[in-house]
Parts: structure tokens; sequence; C-alpha cells
């Protein structure tokens, strides 16, 4: 598998954009696909920038139904009129943010409680013979899987407690059923691409080891959803949790980035070493 971060919330270069959102460019077992698109279209010049043609691709996966990888959705349909879109089923939900007190959002000029977060209004109806549903898993090729984490722990879901879905007219807490993460089953294991790991990614792997029995994980690449350069929204033990949990495995590599934010990442990097690394803006990444 090779994957490119096209944007991430950091870049080490001025010549390429950088967004709280994450976008990857997949390519893996004879096809290219990209994961998500960011909150904006800034992905494209990116990719531009990078030397892809993100015409002609094999499909768009969408990993969960949050604005900051569904944000350019809209201008990727445009950029190639024939691009297939993946969703989870679930998606059709009305997922929100709700904060205690009213917060200015980044190019919002208003403050509010309750934001929206979904897909852009219409997306669904406008591009529906566009669009794949997927309900569970998903075979995309002889050794890519989307898939649903399953049998999940809730001591190790996010704790991320802003994140609502309007049901019925009332906000009740993400279940996080329109979260799917994409596998690379190879000969010698498992690769596993999860960009915000809200079902916990310690579940996430543990479901992917149940579903590809006899299979070691390899590779992780994905957010954490731990918090952000100042900030967690766990609690401290709950990140040195993780680290153990993640270590346990034995992968050759993990690579995060995005929503796991700096601060939690400079625990994690304490207590893994060399196994962690992070992801930014252009990276590309060869996972033989």
């Amino acid at each position: 598998m090779k994957l490119t971060a096209l944007i991430e919330n950091e870049s080490p270069r001025e010549d390429l954009f950088a967004e709280h959102g994450l976008s990857l460019l997949i390519e893996a077992d004879g096809r290219r696909y990209l994961m998500d698109t960011g909150a904006s279209d800034a992905f494209l010049p990116n990719a531009r920038t990078l030397g892809f043609d993100l015409r002609g691709l094999d499909g768009v996966i969408l990993s969960h139904n949050h604005n900051d990888h569904t944000g350019g959705i809209r201008q990727m349909a445009e950029h190639d009129p024939q691009v297939r879109f993946f969703f989870k089923n679930a998606a059709h939900n009305r997922p929100y943010q709700v904060s205690e007190e009213p917060r200015i959002y980044p190019g919002e000029q208003v403050g509010l409680r309750e934001r929206y977060i979904g897909e852009p209004e219409g997306f669904f109806s406008r591009m529906g013979d566009r669009i794949t549903w997927v309900e569970e898993s998903f075979q995309l090729s002889n050794r890519l899987y989307l898939c649903s984490a399953a049998g999940i722990d809730p001591h190790f879901s996010c704790k991320d407690s802003t994140l609502c879905t309007l049901a019925d007219g009332v906000m009740v807490p993400d279940d996080f059923s329109h979260e799917m993460f994409l596998v690379e089953a190879g000969d010698k294991g498992l690769a596993i691409v999860s960009s915000c790991s809200h079902n916990g990614i310690v579940n996430i792997a543990r479901s992917a080891m149940a579903q590809f029995p006899g299979k070691p994980i390899r590779y992780i690449v994905g957010g954490f959803h731990l918090g952000g350069s100042s900030r967690l929204v766990c609690p401290p033990e709950f990140v040195e949790e993780t680290a153990s949990q993640l270590l346990a495995l034995g992968c050759e590599a993990i690579y995060t980035c995005h929503c796991t934010g700096r601060l939690a990442y400079s625990t994690l990097k304490e207590r893994m070493g060399e196994v962690l690394h992070y992801l930014q803006t252009g990276d590309t990444l060869a996972l033989e």
C-alpha cells in the first residue's frame, strides 16, 4: 500500500495547504482511492502540487459523516463527474457538535452552541446514483475491504461528549455507527486506515483481527480522536492505556495524525517510541 496525506492539520511545506481535516490518497492492490476530502477543497490544489491526478479514481471513501472529512465532496464530484462515493448507510444521520457555551468556529461569524457537522445539505439526494451505501462491510478488491467496528468495548470508545446526533428532534450522543475503516489484508498481515477512530482505535484493531483471523496487524494509519494541540477530549490515563494496548499489538509501525492532537501524541510517543510516527500533509508512506 502506498498512502499520501493530501491534507492534514499540519504542513511542513509552504506550498501545501493545511487545515483541521484529513484526506488520504491510497494506492493498493491495483486500485486508487481517495479516503475523505478534508474540510474544504484545499486537498485538490495540494494534489496538483504533489503531482497527483485525482480523475479516474476507483472511488472516494468517506470514513464517517463529519465535515472535516466530507468538506470537499461537492468539489470532488465536480472535479470528476464519474467518480463514485462510498458512505456507510448510517451516514443518513444528522450529526452535530454541541458545546455548553456558544463557540465561534473557523470561517463562521456567529457563536453557535449546536453546530451541524454533517455532509453538505442536499448532497445525498443530488448524488444518489453515484453513492454506494455500505451496511457493515464491503469488499473493494481482492485485498481491500471497508469494515465496521464490531463487538465494541465502550471503555475504549471516543470520549468526546460534544459529538451528538439529532434523532426525532432530540440531541443524543453519537453512536458513530456511520464510521468505517479500510483494511488491506495481505499475505503477511493487515494494514488498517482509520481516519478518526471514534469507535476507538483499540476496538477497531480488535475488530479487524476478529474479521481476519490469523492475520497480525502490521500497520495502523489514522487519527485517534484524543484531542488537539493544547487540550485532550479524554482523561490523560486513557491516552496511556491506549498506548499500552497499541504496543501490545506488535505492529511494525503506527502513523497517527489529525484528531489525535499533538498533546496526546507527545504522551503516546514517549510511551511507544519508534513504533509511532506523525503523518503530515504531503507525507507518503510505502507500507510493504
